[in-house]
């Protein structure tokens, strides 16, 4: 018995991909604008053009911004041809921006890349939820008052 392939047109297909996307969490532009303000904030992102499409959409409909709005830069993995865990990710931005790993803060709510950015030397946060990233951001945050 032979089974039928099904057929999707590419905006299903898209619709499809598109459908993992999750919400911005309330108050975390916020947090991240406010940081902004006292440090550099760069984002390293493994994402795709159609989710980045999607994702700034939403974010525009609902912000009047963009992602690459509230960042000094955003370091896309497609734009980057490498993406987390892949220390070259990492490597790339602290070349770039004339960083040192030891006194550059990742932040990042997925173990693998916690565990990768520690190999490289950077301290890491393990982000939870805002209010503990706040907890633990804020001593280090007093400095820069």
């Amino acid at each position: 018995m032979q089974q039928s392939i099904p057929h999707a047109s590419q905006e299903e297909i898209i619709d499809a991909w598109n459908a993992i996307i999750l919400d911005f969490p309330s108050g975390r532009l916020d947090y991240i604008n406010e940081v902004r303000k006292k440090l550099p904030i760069f984002l390293l992102s493994n994402t795709n053009e159609i989710h980045l499409k999607c994702f700034d959409q939403l974010l525009f409909e609902s912000t009047n911004s963009h992602i690459k709005d509230h960042f000094n830069k955003a370091y896309l993995s497609h734009e980057m041809s490498c993406r987390k865990p892949e220390p070259e990710a990492w490597k790339i931005i602290l070349e770039e921006q004339g960083l040192k790993a030891r006194t550059t803060l990742f932040i990042d709510d997925s173990p693998q890349h916690i565990a990768a950015a520690r190999n490289l030397g950077l301290p890491c946060i393990h982000l939870q939820s805002i209010d503990e990233l706040e907890r633990e951001l804020a001593p280090f945050l007093t400095q820069f008052n």
